[in-house]
């Protein structure tokens, strides 16, 4: 039988969502069994050249016009390309006291959002609809659980320092390793469901508990207040609700003494985080450095200053948890395009909240107005630029959003 167009997209869609899953799920298992992360580099790379042949098929569907946004993606890819080359012709190749490269390091994770933002891109290419399906979500919250529970932890937190000790590897084991595949997976879940489920909120949050991402845990829950009061017109009780179970569970089983090797144990006890306390020092720095990263950006700059603090001296992982890295990166332009990204795309949002769309949002679509919360919200206060659920949901909205005002 001849597959008709519709039958074709719709495949290419949905076994892109699965392979972002799967990738996703192994990256977690390959950190808790120890069989490496090439099998998630593998997996994303064949997501990746998947987009590309739905593109590709797009673009012949229409007979090769392009809109608008089309232009607009390819331009910032081949702008962010541009910035790499400048940076390599006119900077020096400095190392980190961990002899890491700063413009390698940024190389790297920029060709790896630019892959993330192709897989979102081609996301956003078709309405396709993607039904509610209440057995995925529990079979994906079930293996998470079920391979967390492997791992050494303390009291109820994995313990990424054994982990570290115990492998023979260079991976800097911590929950950035896995904590934005885990909120991939957990995002998608909730999007499968009709309206989002009271269980699985909770679920959701034990698992990030377990994971250790302080932040990831906290923006979690705004994304769901937002999210909530936005779409499906509920107030903060189904958030308390959704939180007291979770806290009164915590305290119950596990005291409070582990929490102390931990980062969570700063949320509750009022005593200052050492980490809170590098970040407002990496801030200022980042302010004052600014200037000389307006053209394309100076990764340089961030081991070659003086914050005043060991940790961060010759460190090139001391660059803004903010929005700010984007300036650092890539130079005042690319940080006025994510700007307006996250203005156009917010506004886009507002009006599909405002057309009263709430239970009856199509899965993929529910899917990135839930990553587009959590991933703004992070680059605002808590992640840099670099982090890869960012540029998967910008991928989708420079699909989406209309040029105009």
């Amino acid at each position: 039988m001849k597959l008709n167009y519709f039958s074709i997209e719709e495949s290419l869609v949905k076994i892109i969502l699965f392979l972002l899953c799967l990738s996703s799920f192994l990256q977690v298992a390959g950190v808790v069994f120890d069989f490496g992360l090439r099998y998630t580099t593998n997996i994303l790379i064949l997501t990746f050249l998947f987009s590309i042949f739905l593109i590709v098929f797009y673009i012949k569907k229409t007979k090769y016009y392009v809109n608008v946004n089309f232009i607009f993606t390819i331009a910032l890819l081949f702008y962010l390309i541009f910035i790499l080359i400048l940076q390599g012709i006119f900077y020096p190749v400095l190392y980190d006291s961990s002899g890491r490269s700063a413009l390698e390091y940024v190389k790297s994770y920029t060709l790896g959002g630019l892959l993330w933002l192709t897989i979102g891109y081609s996301l956003g290419l078709f309405k396709i609809n993607v039904f509610d399906n209440k057995y995925i979500p529990f079979l994906i919250f079930s293996l998470l659980l079920l391979v967390l529970s492997f791992t050494d932890k303390i009291g109820f937190v994995v313990d990424y320092a054994l982990l570290k000790t115990a492998r023979s590897d260079d991976i800097d084991y911590s929950h950035l390793v896995i904590g934005h595949f885990v909120v991939i997976l957990l995002l998608f879940s909730l999007a499968l469901n009709k309206s989002i489920k009271l269980i699985y909120s909770i679920l959701a949050l034990v698992i990030l508990f377990i994971v250790g991402g302080r932040s990831d845990l906290l923006v979690f829950i705004a994304t769901l207040f937002i999210y909530k009061y936005l779409f499906e017109k509920k107030d903060v009780l189904y958030i308390i609700l959704a939180i007291i179970p979770f806290l009164i569970l915590s305290l119950l089983f596990f005291n409070l003494s582990f929490l102390k090797e931990t980062k969570f144990y700063f949320l509750i006890s009022g005593e200052q985080d050492g980490s809170l306390e590098l970040r407002e020092i990496i801030f200022r720095k980042t302010i004052e450095n600014l200037y000389s990263q307006f053209l394309i950006g100076n990764p340089n700059k961030i081991i070659t200053t003086d914050f005043g603090a060991p940790e961060l001296y010759n460190n090139v992982g001391a660059y803004a948890h903010n929005i700010f890295s984007a300036w650092q990166f890539y130079g005042f332009l690319f940080f006025l395009v994510i700007i307006f990204y996250i203005f156009i795309t917010t506004r886009e949002v507002l009006n599909i909240s405002f057309r009263g769309r709430g239970e009856g949002l199509d899965v993929i679509l529910k899917f990135f107005i839930l990553l587009f919360i959590f991933s703004t919200i992070s680059l605002l206060i808590t992640k840099s630029i670099i982090y890869y659920p960012l540029w998967l949901s910008m991928g989708y909205w420079l699909n989406k959003i209309k040029f105009k005002f």
